[in-house]
C-alpha cells in the first residue's frame, strides 16, 4: 500500500483504494512514460515513471478542515500528504487526481529532499499542465 489513511472519511477510504490500485497498475507507468517530456524538469518521463515505480515509502494521508482556504492539499516531504476535508464535495475523479499529484510530490521529496519535476507555482490556469504532477495527477483521473 502506497498511500495509507486510517481516518474515517469514507469518501477520501475510498478514493485512496483507488488511487492505491492506480499506483499498482502496470498500465499507469506505461502512460507516463508516453509522455514526451514534462516542464519544468530535466528528467525524461522514463526517469520520472522509474521514481515512482521505485518508491517504497508509505506516505500517510493526513488530514485538515478549512472551507475558507484555497489549498486542497499540500506535501512538504516525502512521507505524508495533507488533504482539506472541507475540499471533498468534489468527485472521485478530481479527488484521486489529487492524491496522485502529491504522491508525486512525496516521491520528488524523497529522492533527496529537493524538487526535481515539481511545478512552479499552486496556481495553475494551464500554463502548468504539462507539470510532472499535473500531467501525472490527469493520467490517474482518467484511469478512474
Amino acid at each position: 500500500m502506497r498511500l495509507k489513511y486510517l481516518g474515517k472519511n469514507s469518501k477520501l477510504k475510498d478514493a485512496v483504494n483507488t488511487a492505491n490500485q492506480i499506483l499498482e497498475n502496470p498500465e499507469f507507468y506505461s502512460r507516463i512514460r508516453e509522455k514526451v517530456d514534462f516542464d519544468n524538469t530535466i528528467l525524461s518521463a522514463i526517469e520520472v515513471a522509474k521514481r515512482i515505480e521505485n518508491f517504497n515509502t508509505s506516505v500517510e494521508i493526513k488530514t485538515w478542515w478549512n472551507p475558507f482556504g484555497s489549498a486542497n492539499a499540500k506535501t512538504g516531504n516525502s512521507n505524508a500528504i495533507s488533504i482539506n476535508t472541507a475540499k471533498l464535495k468534489r468527485t472521485k475523479k478530481s479527488i484521486v487526481n489529487t492524491l496522485i499529484h502529491e504522491y508525486i510530490h512525496a516521491v520528488d521529496y524523497g529522492n533527496d529532499g529537493k524538487l526535481e519535476f515539481t511545478h512552479v507555482d499552486n496556481e495553475n490556469n494551464g500554463e502548468e499542465d504539462n507539470t510532472a504532477p499535473w500531467a501525472i495527477g490527469e493520467i490517474a483521473k482518467n484511469m478512474v
